[in-house]
């Protein structure tokens, strides 16, 4: 850790510190990466999430 008072441990995991925030830049795409991954894919992932949360998930607004 720095001596930063807001930082805090990188939420990918890595180790890192950020500056203050939940991930360091582009880290929170490695991680939604690494999860589709273990799921089998985006469609695959968001499967999970809809049954889970038992909703559709779409990209209408």
């Amino acid at each position: 850790m720095t001596n930063n008072p807001t930082a805090r441990l990188c939420n990918c995991g890595c180790g890192e510190s950020t500056a203050g925030g939940s991930f360091l830049p582009g880290h929170d795409q490695k991680l939604r990466i690494a999860i589709e991954r273990k799921v089998g894919g985006l469609l695959e992932l968001k499967a999970l999430v809809e049954k889970v949360c038992g909703c559709t998930i779409e990209t209408r607004e």
